[in-house]
């Protein structure tokens, strides 16, 4: 197989560069993982796996069922040579990992725990990770080594390559362009200590805390939490070292959003600065959570909370457009530009936007004009210039990522029947294609139940979101908080009988069901180890110690 660096011209200044690079020392900031065994079949897990339910919804079992066996055949172990220390998921796109993928693929992987390697994937990009703290975005799956077009060429202050080529499908329509001179290199008002090892594309996206914190309410694991922190706290440093602006927000480019319609003018992304906030609270959580236990946490709680504090402040006072009550991106010259994305919910997520600028981002996602489409939630208000209802990638294009980011900001404020019915909309879609095409895409069309332009089916993958997490987190209602062996169920106000056969959480399995007759509704549930069930329903809500075998009357 092809490396990525023979791509560059052997004896040039920049494959000697590239070489160095890839040569440089890295993972000293998160130890090896314990020694994982060899990948069992795909056949000996199946009957180990989560069943979810509900009734009168073939559909949804069967698209959850390709989705669960579609992830297990994108199962991969560590090639020799490669850097990789785990078992890992691969991205679904192309011949690389990808680190967002990777982070929003935990997210709902960490269901299937411990029998995919979810969270695991993670450990190989740690292990890539350059001694600054910096992780490439992009690395080849079989060598572990980075994208070549993402790493500084240069030597030189921070550059974007692909700045130049925004598109769907750009970069590789055309030989890359290799005139670095031609790259824009942002102003930091401020010169970072050295150089950057990798340009801003490759740089974006901090949401491996919110991932770790994800798995870590699902698995109880502190030893990873602990092994895994320095690391995290690592990337976080060097992303405000070379991507922080002295007056407090983020540079930014595309990131990952190949063809918005913010890239154009984009020099601020309002995204960006709000994962950096999101990513600064988890690592105070996981610290928190770590020294409670007794475990250590190297930490400076007060200089992470006072940056993530002050840029909370920025994103409020500077991307907040109050003419279209929606917080927007900026321009390199810190101008508002006035387009509505899909990034502008992010502050939800983050705790930034508050009281009546959070309702204004509900009142978006319920606007038929704007977000409010039959399959929510796109990725530019359908009412912009350029909106493609077909999906036109991140013109218009429904993500479940970036759904996921909706939806659980929805349920940070408070909304969890709207989170409840903007998932269970996004499945349906989902399971409408799935049903027609036998497969799943990488992205969906916002406006049209069908597969539109999409070129990447089996596209498990980030898409796996909707039939594995959207169903057994938010249609069902399941969620569990390991560390203190409680699991809440969000019963559906309404509806028909539902549950899941095998949940897993903290080391304990139980079968749950929601039932109806003419007289009652009630909760049925075994499990092999003793937990706290809280259900919340349309009358309030419930707590009940689980030991065994047991009957509840439903709220």
């Amino acid at each position: 197989m092809m490396r990525a660096g023979d791509a560059l011209e052997p004896g040039t200044a920049l494959h000697r560069r590239y070489e160095s690079l890839q040569a440089a020392p890295r993972g000293r900031h998160a130890a090896p993982p314990p020694p994982a065994g060899p990948l069992p079949e795909a056949s000996a897990l199946l009957g180990r796996l989560p069943g979810p339910w509900v009734a009168g919804r073939p559909d949804y079992r069967a698209c959850y069922d390709y989705a669960v066996a579609t992830l297990l055949g994108s199962r991969r172990a560590p090639q020799p040579g490669s850097g990789f220390v785990s078992p890992f998921l691969d991205s679904a796109f192309n011949d690389n990992v990808f680190w967002w993928d990777s982070c929003f693929i935990t997210m709902f992987a960490r269901l299937l725990h411990p029998y995919v390697p979810g969270i695991c994937s993670l450990d190989n990009f740690y292990a890539r990770q350059f001694d600054d703290g910096e992780i490439c975005r992009e690395i080849n799956a079989t060598t572990g080594r980075d994208l070549p077009w993402w790493t500084n060429l240069d030597g030189g202050p921070l550059y974007s390559f692909y700045d130049r080529a925004y598109g769907y499908r750009s970069l590789t329509s055309a030989a890359p362009d290799l005139d670095l001179a031609t790259c824009r290199r942002p102003d930091l008002g401020r010169v970072p200590a050295a150089p950057p090892h990798l340009t801003l594309d490759a740089l974006n996206h901090p949401v491996a805390a919110w991932a770790e914190w994800l798995s870590f309410t699902q698995t109880g694991d502190l030893d990873r939490l602990e092994r895994v922190l320095p690391a995290l706290a690592a990337y976080h440093a060097a992303l405000e070292e070379h991507l922080g602006h002295a007056e407090g927000l983020y540079v930014s480019d595309w990131a990952s959003m190949d063809n918005s319609p913010r890239n154009a003018r984009l020099g601020f992304g309002v995204d960006t600065a709000c994962e950096m906030v999101l990513d600064a609270r988890h690592l105070l959580q996981i610290a928190a959570a770590l020294r409670a236990a007794g475990r250590r946490a190297d930490l400076d709680d007060a200089a992470l909370g006072r940056r993530a504090e002050a840029t909370d402040a920025a994103i409020n006072a500077l991307m907040w457009d109050p003419e279209r009550a929606f917080y927007v991106d900026l321009d390199a010259d810190r101008v508002r530009i006035e387009v509505r994305t899909i990034a502008g919910f992010w502050p939800l997520i983050a705790g930034v936007a508050r009281g009546e600028r959070a309702d204004a981002l509900v009142a978006a996602l319920l606007d038929p004009a704007a977000f409010g489409r039959l399959n929510p939630v796109p990725s530019v208000a359908a009412d912009e210039p350029g909106y493609v209802p077909e999906g036109g990638y991140w013109r218009g294009g429904t993500w479940s990522p970036t759904n996921q980011m909706v939806i659980a900001g929805l349920a940070a404020v408070g909304r969890h029947d709207l989170a409840r019915e903007l998932a269970t909309r996004h499945l349906d879609a989902v399971c409408r294609v799935h049903a027609d095409t036998g497969t799943i895409y990488e992205y969906s069309s916002p406006d049209l139940l069908s597969a539109g332009a999409n070129d990447h089916p089996a596209f498990v993958g980030w898409s796996g979101m909707a039939p594995i997490g959207f169903l057994i987190e938010r249609v069902i209602g399941l969620q569990a908080d390991a560390p203190t062996a409680r699991l809440t169920w969000r019963l559906p106000a309404a509806g028909p009988d539902c549950g899941v056969e095998r949940y897993w959480f903290g080391g304990i399995t139980a079968d749950l069901a929601l039932r109806h007759t003419d007289r009652e509704r009630v909760v049925e549930v075994t499990a092999d180890g003793p937990f706290t069930l809280e259900l919340v329903g349309a009358t309030g809500t419930s707590r009940h110690a689980v030991t065994a075998r047991h009957r509840f009357e439903a709220p």
